[in-house]
């Protein structure tokens, strides 16, 4: 696609002294083209076609009506339609999904037991999918007759002339018939019960659990754990008052949900809350039996503060000022937010999990948005010569690059797909400490670093080539001017028009002598 952009460009340019086409060339807004070690990038139209090979991905696109990026590993992502549509696909796990918003989805995804299970949906009609066991082969002619698999809750739902009748069954293996849905329905299988609704409604589980409503929602009743040494019991008058009680906890609600209370004095745990204004909450105990520092204080919209064993935030006159820790496995962050204009936070990565005293840290990534105006992003490896981070293990792309910086900034997806051609200043590194972009407003200023090598041009002025030895290529005024200069002075160098007319340096950093006069 560079090549056969720069090529209907200078199929327009006549003359001697041109520049090849897939030589150094600005003529932005019309068309630029630039390339260090390791990078290459054509753009067209002042960026709204484009096209990018950098850090192993491929980007090209044509906004807002597509966006495409291929990954190092063979992944493949896309936007397309004005972001109303989205492709992936992983080639490790065969998996591959579109979707058309909010018309169409189709999703395909070798899982965990080698099984292929296909999924497809086209609204508001037509749904189906297919399995290579046969287990999840499905079709559905909404409203008048099909099957479908795994929806909410259900493992499989049957209907005829729904809601005239319908069948479903969980993977608790349990089986419900339902005429006039959601009337008159009829359960068995793990337990047994029937409802009709809202009149009147049981079911049971021997042993285990049962429970039952009249005219619902006004009276409800439970019982479950029955099978262990403290059941769990509960009952609601709504709204006027409910309760639950197991063990030495209980819970209790006035005039739902305005009003609850509740503790249990053997884990200090206790809560109590005036919806939605004010909730205090503290005490109970973790999922080994350890205490549970969970915490939660609300003043709305004064004052919120949450706590637990991962996470620890506060916000003042909600939503608008926040402060957040967070600390899960070997991720550390500390943000700030000052809801919409500010967001910042500091994400600390280890080695290994907290619990692990021996840890070293290898990279800090600082972000700063002010939003809508820039975000600026800085990432430092601890020790450059240890990737901090492989880009399979990577849950985001833009966690194995470096340094950003866009001005304005509305989030990656708009930025892509909408706004990043016409960005007043972008820089980009494509890796921590790696290949760097500089560019302008339409591409009218461009520059690229790699390997010692650094190429900067504005279109008419010209612009400069700096190698790693230190010798600097000069072109200007649409590359009729060119000249070397370096330890062994000044050559000047044959016109390249439309300039600057440098050779091809993507591939390799081994660069063929320049044009001598």
């Amino acid at each position: 696609m560079a090549r056969l952009l720069g090529s209907i460009v200078l199929l327009l340019l006549t003359g001697s002294g041109c520049a090849s086409p897939s030589s150094e060339i600005n003529l932005a807004p019309l068309y630029l083209r630039s390339t260090v070690p390791g990078v290459q990038r054509t753009e067209a139209l002042g960026g709204l076609a484009r096209f990018e090979e950098a850090g192993g991905h491929t980007r090209w696109a044509l906004n807002p009506l597509l966006w495409r990026e291929r990954r190092p590993d063979g992944s493949l992502q896309a936007d397309f339609a004005v972001l109303l549509g989205r492709y992936e696909h992983d080639p490790e796990r065969n998996r591959t999904r579109t979707r058309i918003f909010p018309l169409y989805l189709f999703e395909t995804e070798r899982r965990p037991d080698g099984v292929q299970d296909t999924d497809w949906l086209l609204l508001p009609f037509f749904a189906g999918g297919s399995s290579s066991d046969k287990e999840e082969d499905y079709f559905a002619f909404f409203p008048l007759w099909g099957r479908l698999k795994n929806v909410l809750a259900w493992e499989e739902v049957n209907f005829v002339m729904f809601p005239l009748w319908a069948h479903t069954r969980k993977q608790t293996g349990t089986q419900t018939t339902h005429w006039f849905w959601p009337f008159f329905g009829y359960s068995r299988g793990r337990g047994e019960g029937w409802h009709l609704w809202p009149f009147f409604g049981e079911w049971e589980v021997p042993g285990r659990e049962r429970s039952s409503y009249l005219l619902w929602p006004f009276w409800n009743q439970s019982e479950t754990d029955l099978d262990k040494p403290h059941p769990r019991k509960s009952w609601f008058l709504f709204p006027f008052y409910g309760r639950i009680e197991q063990d030495d906890y209980t819970a209790s609600t006035w005039l739902w949900p305005f009003l609850g209370r509740a503790e249990r004095p053997s884990t200090g745990y206790y809560s109590w809350s005036f919806w939605p204004f004010l909730k205090f909450e503290e005490g109970g105990r973790g999922e080994l039996g350890d205490t549970d520092p969970r915490k939660l204080q609300r003043i709305l919209p004064f004052y919120m503060h949450f706590e637990d064993e991962a996470t620890e935030w506060s916000a003042l006159l909600f939503p608008l000022f926040w402060k957040r820790h967070d600390h899960f496995g070997d991720i550390d962050r500390e943000a700030h937010y000052a809801l919409p204009l500010w967001w910042s936070w500091t994400t600390k990565r280890y080695d290994a999990p907290a619990s692990d005293p021996d840890r070293q840290l290898i990279q800090v990534e600082e972000v700063r948005r002010l939003w809508p105006f820039a975000a600026w992003r800085r990432i430092q490896p601890v020790d450059p010569d240890r990737p901090p981070i492989a880009p399979e293990d990577a849950l985001r792309p833009e966690d194995v690059e470096g340094d950003q910086l866009e001005v304005p900034y509305l989030g990656e997806q708009i930025a892509r797909n909408l706004t990043r051609p016409l960005a007043l200043w972008q820089r980009r590194e494509y890796a921590p400490r790696g290949p760097r972009l500089e560019r302008a407003f339409l591409g009218l200023y461009h520059s690229l670093k790699a390997e010692g090598h650094h190429r900067w041009s504005m279109p008419i002025i010209g612009g400069q080539w700096t190698e790693p030895d230190g010798t600097r290529h000069h072109a200007y005024l649409f590359g009729l001017l060119r000249w070397s200069s370096g330890r062994d002075g000044r050559t000047w160098q044959a016109p390249a028009f439309p300039g600057p007319g440098w050779p091809e340096l993507h591939r390799t950093t081994s660069v063929e002598p320049a044009d001598q006069p």
